[in-house]
């Protein structure tokens, strides 16, 4: 089976946005140039009662509501796999919702480097395992 045609996609189940809406995942594209969110899916509201505007709008949004205990790591790890260019990471954290409680998540990301030789974008499929206290 081929790559799925977007325009296909397009015309069978209307605009793509809304397929990954549906995603029960925190779909994201952050520009690594200059470091900002530039897309993040309706579905963050439905998880982690976070306005998707407010992660684009915020550049440390994500990073601020990463537990204590994780950020460290958390960040040096997509940091250095935006480093090495193309390749997936797969990085689990804990990440603090609007009500001031965290969930577990599992990003995989995959990151894109530019033809231009810039900072490469990233993306992830981020997946709520389970709440803690």
């Amino acid at each position: 089976m081929g790559a799925a045609n977007p325009s296909r996609l397009a015309g069978d189940y209307g605009d793509p946005t809304d397929l990954v809406g549906m995603l029960p995942a925190i779909v994201w594209e952050a520009d690594g140039l200059h470091d900002r969110m530039t897309f993040v899916s309706p579905r963050a509201r439905d998880l982690v009662g976070h306005d998707p505007d407010v992660w684009r709008d915020t550049p440390t949004f994500w990073e601020d509501h990463l537990h204590a205990d994780d950020r460290e790591r958390v960040v040096a790890a997509v940091a250095d796999a935006c480093a090495d260019g193309d390749g997936t990471l797969r990085v689990r954290y804990r990440f603090r919702d609007a009500a001031d409680a965290y969930h577990w998540f599992q990003d995989s990301i995959s990151i894109v480097t530019r033809q231009d030789g810039g900072h490469p974008p990233r993306g992830a499929d981020a997946r709520r395992d389970r709440r803690t206290g």
